[in-house]
């Protein structure tokens, strides 16, 4: 039998991905959720690449900003340029399916780009919504 430690929400911060990797080195994480679109992805990302055993999760968050410039995802941000539904989620179902594919697609590109591969899973946690679609249609 085999157990799966799995580290959530790495990339949120700089400091959230120290402990992660921290946990990593020591043997106990063997999975990684990668949300690519916080303040510590690209740090995360590169970190990561010393561990290509480890199993890698989109998180499907969408809580920080989005990879894309804002002008090309009007319905996915709120006037600070940040994802609209962080405090009410029936605002995901707005979204416009076109730009939150767009924006699916630039983040997994940035994942490969900065960890030399793409996710080998996600997950959606949230309402069912053009954005889920989107995260659906990109993947596959």
């Amino acid at each position: 039998m085999k157990l799966i430690i799995r580290a959530d929400d790495v990339g949120y911060t700089v400091t959230h991905n120290d402990g992660t990797m921290k946990t990593i080195e020591e043997g106990i994480t063997t999975s990684a959720d990668l949300m690519l679109d916080c303040p510590g992805t690209e740090d995360a990302c590169i970190r990561l690449r010393q561990f290509p055993w480890i199993s890698i999760g989109w998180h499907t968050h969408f809580w920080g900003s989005p990879v894309l410039p804002v002008s090309e995802v009007p319905s996915m941000v709120d006037e600070n340029g940040r994802f609209r539904w962080r405090k009410n989620k029936e605002l995901v179902k707005e979204v416009v399916f076109e730009e939150a594919l767009k924006e699916c697609r630039a983040e997994l590109q940035r994942c490969e780009r900065l960890l030399g591969r793409v996710p080998d899973t996600w997950a959606m946690h949230g309402i069912p919504s053009p954005l889920e679609d989107a995260v659906r249609t990109a993947c596959d």
